[in-house]
């Protein structure tokens, strides 16, 4: 048996780790650990579409304000994700 990591949207084989906040915010993701496993067509729908790109980020925002706050979080990654 063969053991694989699921992708998050489509549960293919991922083959990708996806920051999910990327640019300036990159390694924040990575200390948040705000990375999501993807298969290759999804990573790219991820790059493409902003639906997709923001479900991710509002996900990982309601777990951070789990913890932190809203006004930590935008300090931490510049903006609120689940005021769209």
């Amino acid at each position: 048996m063969v053991n694989y990591i699921p992708c998050y949207f489509c549960q293919r084989p991922a083959t990708d780790i996806h920051h999910i906040f990327q640019g300036a915010y990159k390694r924040k993701s990575e200390e948040h650990n705000f990375l999501a496993s993807l298969c290759r067509e999804c990573h790219d729908r991820v790059h493409r579409e902003k639906a997709p790109r923001i479900h991710l980020r509002q996900m990982c925002q309601a777990e951070y304000e789990k913890v932190f706050t809203r006004e930590d979080f935008i300090n931490e990654f510049g903006r609120s994700y689940l005021e769209e």
